[in-house]
């Protein structure tokens, strides 16, 4: 649920502010999955947005390799 509240946050807020970039800090609190459905649905919106975060390690409990830090950002 947490994941579709930020998703439709960040839709809403596009369509309704025309708000063209996101920066998350400690993007390392949230998993990669969300964020590329954050980057997808904004991109959508528009193409030309701009979507940024610090991916720096913080201790979750999510595996390593589902974090949106800065060893993942392949993924």
């Amino acid at each position: 649920m947490m994941r579709r509240f930020i998703v439709d946050s960040v839709k809403y807020w596009t369509k309704e502010y025309h708000i063209d970039g996101y920066r998350f800090d400690l993007m390392g609190l949230h998993d990669v999955e969300t964020m590329n459905k954050v980057k997808d649905e904004v991109l959508k919106i528009n193409p030309f947005a701009m979507i940024y975060g610090e991916g720096w390690n913080i201790p979750t409990g999510i595996e390593e390799e589902r974090k949106a830090i800065q060893k993942t950002p392949a993924n």
